[in-house]
C-alpha cells in the first residue's frame, strides 16, 4: 500500500530500511540528494531573466553509517575482495509503517567511494561512516526523477 496521511502520525528511524543489492543491512543514519542547475540568461539591456536552460543533473555523495560491528559482521563479507569501490549497486531505502503505509527510493548505480572509522575512548557504541556516488535518484515507489531521462519527449501536464 502507498504512504498515506494519517492524523497525527508521523514517520521516524524505526520504519527505515536499506537494501544494498539484495541484501538488508541495518544503518544508523543516510543522506543523499540530487539536483538540477539551471542557467538564467538576460539579454544586454536587460535586469530580468529573459529565459532559463534546462540545466544539467547531478547528484550529491550519499553518506551512510553503521554501527562497526553490522559493518564488520553483515556488510564487510559482501564487498567484493579487490575493487569494491568499482562494482555498481543498486541502493533501496524503503519507509514502511503499519499505519500509513509503504515508500521507498532508489539510488541507482551506486559505488562505494571511501570508508571512514573514527575511535575514541569513549562509551560511544562506535560507527562506520562510508560514501557513496550515484548516477540517479529514483523517488518515490512510482520512481520519479527530477531530471528528464528522455530529453526529446515533452513534460505531460502537471497536477499542480
Amino acid at each position: 500500500m502507498s504512504m498515506r496521511r494519517v492524523n497525527k502520525i508521523a514517520l521516524d528511524g524505526t520504519t527505515v530500511t536499506m537494501m544494498f543489492g539484495r541484501n538488508q543491512v541495518a544503518c544508523k543514519k543516510a543522506s543523499y540528494a540530487d539536483k538540477l542547475e539551471t542557467e538564467a540568461v538576460s539579454n544586454m539591456g536587460s535586469q530580468a531573466i529573459d529565459a532559463r536552460t534546462a540545466g544539467s543533473y547531478s547528484t550529491e555523495e550519499a553518506k551512510i553509517s553503521m554501527d562497526a560491528v553490522v559493518f564488520r559482521a553483515e556488510f564487510y563479507p559482501l564487498l567484493q575482495q579487490d575493487g569494491y569501490g568499482n562494482e555498481q549497486i543498486p541502493i533501496v531505502i524503503a519507509e514502511s509503517h503499519p499505519d500509513l503505509g509503504d515508500d521507498s527510493d532508489l539510488l541507482d548505480q551506486c559505488r562505494f567511494t571511501g570508508i571512514s572509522n573514527a575511535y575514541e575512548n569513549s562509551n560511544k557504541a562506535r560507527e562506520v561512516e562510508f560514501g557513496i556516488v550515484f548516477n540517479q535518484l529514483y523517488l518515490g515507489n512510482d520512481r520519479k526523477t527530477l531530471n528528464k531521462l528522455n530529453p526529446a519527449v515533452p513534460l505531460a501536464a502537471s497536477k499542480f
